[in-house]
C-alpha cells in the first residue's frame, strides 16, 4: 500500500468470496448487533426482540452481487448464490431473506427467531435476555463476528443484569 508516496511493508491476507460482519451498536464489531423489527424500529435492551419474531440483522460482506450498483441506491436485492447459516449458540435459525439492502455495502439478513420453548435458547442466554448470534457465510464457512441480540419472550425491556 502506498500513501503520500510512502510504501508500507508488504503484507499478505486471504481473500474470500464472502465473509459477513455484523454491524454493532459499539461500532467495533462486538456486543449488541444492529437489528430492527418489521417497522425498522431498533432492537435494543429497552426494545428487545420477541421469540418467534422475524427481525433484520445489518452488516456487510455477504458476497458479490453483480445485479446491483456499488455506488448508488438500487433497491433491495436477494443474494441466493451464497450459502448462509445464522446460529444462536450451535443451533441454526431460519434465514427468511438475505441480500443487499439497496445501499452499497449494506447487507440485510432477515431471520426467524425460535419459539421460547426451543432448546437452542437455553445455553446462550446472558443475564436477563440476550442471546449470542454467529453467522457462517460462503462456501468457505468463514464465521462472522459473534454478537449479542436482546431477546425477551414477549419483547419489551430486558431485565437486568443484561
Amino acid at each position: 500500500m502506498t500513501y503520500n508516496g510512502i510504501a508500507s511493508a508488504p503484507a499478505t491476507f486471504q481473500v474470500v468470496p464472502s465473509a459477513l460482519g455484523f454491524a454493532t451498536m459499539s461500532e467495533d464489531g462486538a456486543g449488541d448487533v444492529i437489528a430492527t423489527d418489521a417497522n425498522y424500529k431498533l432492537i435494543s435492551p429497552t426494545n428487545s426482540a420477541a421469540t418467534s419474531q422475524i427481525i433484520t440483522l445489518w452488516g456487510t460482506g455477504l458476497g458479490a452481487d453483480i445485479a446491483v450498483s456499488d455506488t448508488t441506491y438500487t433497491g433491495p436485492h436477494q443474494i441466493t448464490n451464497v450459502p448462509l447459516t445464522v446460529y444462536v449458540g450451535s443451533s441454526p435459525l431460519q434465514v427468511v431473506w438475505a441480500g443487499r439492502s439497496g445501499y452499497p455495502g449494506l447487507d440485510q439478513i432477515n431471520i426467524q427467531l425460535p419459539a421460547q420453548s426451543s432448546p437452542e435458547w437455553d445455553p446462550v442466554f446472558i443475564g436477563g435476555c440476550a442471546a449470542q448470534l454467529i453467522v457462517t457465510s460462503g462456501n468457505n464457512n468463514v464465521p462472522s463476528n459473534t454478537v449479542t441480540l436482546p431477546v425477551g419472550s414477549a419483547g419489551g425491556a430486558c431485565i437486568p443484569p443484561y
